[in-house]
């Protein structure tokens, strides 16, 4: 039986697109009560973000909090000295770990960390908080200092605005740092902006995922599309420079990390039903009601997707609509139909994801070469080579 859809569909916003629970989901769900080994790890994050001057809003990410292989007895020691907590969630697979840090004036903490931490930066640090700064707004608007050793644990973290932050979560002008937040990461100090803007970017995520995949589905195939948003047009991706199994490997061992994140958006999704057992999902393909999911894509990221069909319909005046917000405010839902009902939305929405992710993702790498200094940019650069022959073997 096709799924039936009703009301008005799933919106950009989550107040609308969990329009009501139901008792039971045709997601799998699991508890979201932390481990007490994983809050002594929280601790030991928090710790480590004391050591900087205050931010508002902080996350620590990827494979060195979440794993992305099994874990081994033996492995590499990256770490000088780091608390036991952070050794046992690594196992014998020590990695840096990542954070980004929201906050609120990124000059003024930039003047207070090059007091406190000016061993953290390369040459450019010398210019100065104002050059800093600047430079930092430059292509996804993050400032990375890789390679870092702070209470015996190398880490990697990038300092953003809580503007850029928020923008992009929500409009997914870049996806540099809405990419981030839509797998696991472990907030060390929430703010209730960027969490509220991180719901808008879960659900976007959910909405793009359902656009992307067939009528039918398995439900790991849903959070492997989600994961894949963000690496589509990442350049590191096309030229060997991470490994080009992480998504794969990302869902294999955290699926119930996956699941915990999306299980809230998940379990009042009226368009998307079970089929049989074993995580088998069928999604309405009506395009009335792919329209409405058209329709409240994250605004930027639309307006890639209206631009590509502008091209692709070939009119004045279908660019002319397209291109105007007078469409999304318009009640005629003609073109986000249309579009719906395209045969090639799936590569569509792709070609729209790579134009949003390409320039920001490559200028950001070329900035980063230079505000890490020569060293410590070669170093990151072989790290992630290795990590990409390793995934190809």
């Amino acid at each position: 039986m096709r799924p039936q859809f009703s009301g008005t569909g799933i919106r950009a916003h989550t107040r609308h697109m969990i329009s009501r629970r139901v008792t039971r989901s045709p997601f799998t769900t699991s508890t979201n009560h932390p481990l007490p080994q994983q809050e002594t790890v929280e601790k030991e994050l928090s710790y480590i973000v004391t050591k900087f001057p205050p931010v508002a809003h902080a996350f620590a990410y990827g494979s060195g909090v979440f794993p992305q292989s099994a874990k081994t007895s033996t492995g590499s020691s990256v770490h000088p000295n780091a608390p036991q907590a952070i050794t046992q969630m690594q196992g014998g697979n020590q990695k840096m770990i990542d954070f980004i840090f929201g906050v609120s004036c990124a000059e003024e903490w930039h003047e207070r960390n090059l007091q406190q931490n000016p061993h953290h930066y390369g040459a450019l640090g010398s210019l100065g908080k104002r050059a800093v700064a600047r430079v930092q707004e430059l292509g996804a608007g993050v400032y990375f200092n890789p390679f870092v050793t702070v209470s015996g644990t190398l880490i990697k973290y990038g300092v953003v605005s809580m503007d850029t932050l928020c923008r992009d979560l929500t409009s997914w002008d870049t996806l540099y740092l809405a990419g981030r937040l839509q797998k696991p990461t472990r907030t060390v100090y929430g703010d209730p902006r960027v969490q509220e803007a991180n719901q808008v970017n879960l659900s976007s995520a959910v909405n793009v995922a359902l656009l992307l995949l067939p009528e039918r589905f398995a439900e790991p195939d849903l959070y492997a599309t989600i994961a894949g948003i963000s690496y589509l047009g990442d350049p590191r991706m096309s030229v060997g420079g991470d490994d080009p199994r992480k998504v794969q490997n990302m869902i294999e061992h955290q699926l119930d990390d996956f699941r915990r994140l999306y299980s809230p958006y998940l379990s009042g999704i009226e368009n998307v039903l079970s089929i049989g057992y074993q995580g088998k999902l069928q999604q309405c393909m009506d395009p009335m009601v792919r329209g409405h999911i058209v329709r409240n894509l994250p605004s930027a990221f639309r307006e890639n997707l209206y631009s590509s069909y502008c091209k692709k319909y070939n009119t004045a005046s279908d660019a002319q609509s397209c291109n105007s917000e007078e469409l999304y405010k318009s009640p005629h839902y003609n073109i986000d139909i249309q579009i719906a009902g395209d045969t090639c939305l799936s590569q569509q929405i792709q070609q729209a994801i790579r134009k949003t992710v390409r320039w920001p993702s490559f200028a950001q790498s070329i900035k980063s070469a230079v505000t890490a200094g020569v060293a410590r940019s070669w170093r990151y650069a072989r790290e992630k080579r290795r990590k990409a022959t390793l995934g190809t073997r």
